[in-house]
């Protein structure tokens, strides 16, 4: 299955815990299935606080933004620097 490359302007897709930043995805990949991505963290509460939730065992739903619409993901695990593991994507009418 091919998927279509975003417009420039889109890249690096950032994302988000609870509305607070936590990383972008690297290169041209926009995760919409389960999967291994690599990501960009940022030094940042969001990313902070997404990764003291993985550890306490909570789930963890992070969010992006595409065209208009908002992407909704859950973050499975952590399983090496900049790699994040996702599964769940859902997409959030009216947001």
């Amino acid at each position: 299955m091919e998927h279509e490359a975003p417009p420039p302007s889109d890249l690096p897709l950032k994302f988000y815990y609870e509305g607070n930043p936590v990383g972008s995805f690297e290169g041209d990949v926009i995760p919409t299935e389960p999967g291994t991505y690599r990501h960009m963290p940022f030094r940042s509460a969001g990313h902070l606080w997404m990764g003291q939730a993985l550890r306490e065992g909570r789930l963890v739903f992070c969010t992006y933004s595409q065209r208009g619409t908002t992407i909704r993901f859950q973050v499975m695990a952590y399983p090496a620097y900049g790699t994040l593991l996702l599964d769940n994507f859902s997409v959030l009418d009216g947001e």
